[in-house]
């Protein structure tokens, strides 16, 4: 019994040697300066602190770290110097994990080390105290490069002021010798400037006469030219009239667009702003007649006839300035002290080919009502004909509900206007007839030639 009491007591003082760290004990701690990952960079970081290799304790981890430690001292101790300022970055390690204990020779080469205790401030501050003594050689070697700099420098300016001197001596004696030939040259191109000016200044007045005499002709040229083409106007509207047109511009498009009877163009307005909007062409009290060439039929009986029409108004989008052909609208014209409604006919469109129902493109004009007062025109779409077909009217037809302001187009011949805006649309669609006519004997000119092989 006594013998196991033994064996035990003797294992339980020897356990905490084989299995504790080298971490400090209660009331003390290390004097850590900061760690590197291996063994390999101990030596340059150990130089870099300052720090004399006699006075380094380090500890190698399991993670093999290396700690670099000033040897153990007590935590009070430490915490008072910490508060006075002398640790530097210096922290207070408990050891843990710390395994393997070094030292460094002269040459800061890792050997086997001691244990070091710091025991006392003077200690201490004897430790640290190459870290101020290193700092201040540095400091100093600093101070004395820089007085040789400062005195290189000062040798080096002297020298400089010298020859800048000299060559200021030099300068000016040339310079001066500069200034009197310039002052004879300033004189010289005077006298030269002042002739120059002279020439200018009657060159100048030639110039004005000049100008003037191509002033005066220009004016009597253009005067002359207003004259022509207003007799040339003037016959042209004689020749019309003589003809039976009623003015020039459908005389113009006469082979293309016609009027019939007495009924006329009144008034034309335009709804929107400069460059989009909309053209409406009232008739008057008589409905407007006119015939035009225009795309007629399809397959065996497509061609390119006269068609004629009569209406109340017809409308003209314009986009960007210019008159979108393909989606003139022509309606009948009913009228109240409110507003004139005009009620699309049919289709609607002129271009009947493209927007009819047998067409590709199967568009149906809105109706409109225009407000006397100027206040704008509003689109109605036939939402009847929407819902069950699908026809919608043509974008530039419908591209707002209300469209403002409205207001009669100043300055125009409404006839004439309406001519040039009819009369186009057949020569538009004069254009589109060759083409898909051109096309279609290009097919029927392959489809022989592969026939033939």
């Amino acid at each position: 019994m006594k013998k196991n009491i033994l064996l035990l007591l003797t294992f339980l003082f020897f356990i905490p040697e084989i299995l504790a760290d080298k971490r400090a004990p209660k009331g003390q701690c290390y004097i850590s300066i900061g760690y590197v990952n291996d063994r390999d960079s101990v030596t340059e970081f150990a130089k870099r602190s300052f720090i004399k290799a006699k006075d380094f304790e380090l500890f190698e981890r399991k993670d093999k770290k290396v700690y670099l430690t000033l040897g153990k001292i007590d935590k009070n101790l430490f915490k008072k110097l910490e508060s006075e300022g002398e640790t530097y970055d210096f922290n207070c390690s408990s050891g843990k994990g710390y395994e393997e204990r070094f030292g460094l020779n002269s040459k800061f080469q890792i050997i086997g080390g001691n244990k070091i205790n710091i025991i006392s401030a003077q200690q201490f501050m004897s430790v640290v105290s190459s870290i101020e003594i290193e700092k201040q050689r540095l400091v100093d070697i600093e101070v004395e490069k820089q007085v040789q700099a400062k005195m290189a420098a000062l040798e080096e300016e002297r020298v400089a002021k010298e020859v800048a001197e000299q060559e200021k001596q030099r300068k000016e004696e040339e310079e001066a010798k500069k200034e009197k030939q310039r002052l004879a040259e300033l004189e010289r191109k005077r006298k030269v400037e002042e002739e120059a000016e002279k020439e200018k200044q009657r060159l100048a007045v030639l110039e004005v006469q000049k100008k003037e005499q191509e002033a005066e002709r220009q004016r009597l040229a253009n005067l002359e030219k207003q004259r022509k083409e207003e007799k040339e106007s003037a016959e042209l509207k004689k020749e019309a009239l003589s003809l039976g047109f009623s003015n020039v511009e459908e005389m113009k498009l006469a082979d293309y667009y016609e009027t019939k009877g007495t009924g006329t163009i009144k008034t034309v307005l335009f709804c929107g702003n400069q460059k989009e909007g909309i053209e409406v062409f009232l008739s008057g009290e008589e409905d407007f007649n006119f015939s035009f060439l225009d795309i007629t039929g399809r397959g065996d009986w497509f061609d390119f006839t006269r068609e004629s029409h009569s209406i109340g108004a017809f409308v003209v989008p314009i986009r960007n300035g210019a008159a979108v052909h393909t989606a003139i609208s022509t309606y009948y014209l009913k009228t109240n002290l409110e507003y004139y409604f005009l009620e699309s006919t049919f289709s609607g469109y002129l271009n009947w080919y493209e927007h009819g129902s047998g067409g590709s493109i199967a568009h149906k004009a809105p109706d409109y009502k225009l407000f006397r007062d100027g206040s704008g025109l509003e689109v109605l779409p036939d939402f009847e004909v929407i819902d069950k077909y699908l026809v919608f009217p043509h974008p530039s037809s419908y591209f707002a509900d209300f469209i403002k302001p409205c207001s009669p187009m100043q300055n125009i011949d409404a006839n004439e206007l309406a001519a040039k805006r009819l009369g186009g649309f057949s020569k538009f669609m004069e254009a589109k007839y060759k083409k898909i006519l051109d096309e279609k004997n290009k097919k029927e000119a392959a489809l022989k030639a592969k026939v033939k092989f």
